[in-house]
């Protein structure tokens, strides 16, 4: 009786150890669907269909095959913005230790860091982190990628967050 008590609260904390959402997904989860938040999905079914469109750039459709997802938070309300804070929000619970820091941009208003989590040579996974009264976004872009990839995404889909941080 013992042993299936055991066995049974073991195969309980595993199972709700697996359950928890990554602090990425959590703060998108927050404020999806939030009054003043705008939050944008892009799948890799989408980037399938546009693989598929007749492209004139050869380096942006090989890009476009390479992605998984791209993911933006931002706020657009100015006294939404003043009251929230991406960045100390993620620095609680995100670890940072499995990310390498690109840039780090410390402002008055607002705080701006870039992340990549790679996988050999090639970026896994790109977060751009912004937080503060001036400004809060969250952008994770997922593929396998390398920095002029990200450039090029950020050119052919308007992100100019990126745009005007990302420099290769």
């Amino acid at each position: 009786m013992k042993r299936i008590v055991l066995l049974s609260f073991t195969l309980i904390l595993a199972v709700s150890s697996f359950a928890q959402k990554n602090p990425i997904d959590a703060m998108f989860d927050k404020y999806a669907g939030k009054e003043g938040i705008t939050t944008v999905y892009i799948s890799s079914k989408m980037f399938s269909m546009m693989g598929k469109a007749d492209l004139d750039d050869d380096e942006l459709q090989d890009v476009i095959n390479n992605l998984k997802s791209i993911r933006i938070l931002t706020v657009d309300d100015d006294e939404l913005n003043k009251k929230l804070n991406f960045f100390s929000e993620l620095e609680k619970d995100l670890d940072f230790n499995a990310y390498e820091e690109l840039m780090v941009v410390k402002g008055s208003d607002r705080d701006l860091k870039f992340l990549v989590k790679e996988k050999g040579k090639r970026i896994d996974e790109l977060l751009m982190i912004g937080g503060g009264p001036g400004q809060n976004v969250l952008i994770s872009i997922k593929g396998d990628l390398d920095l002029e990839n990200i450039t090029s995404i950020s050119k052919a889909m308007g992100i100019e967050e990126l745009q005007d941080n990302v420099k290769y």
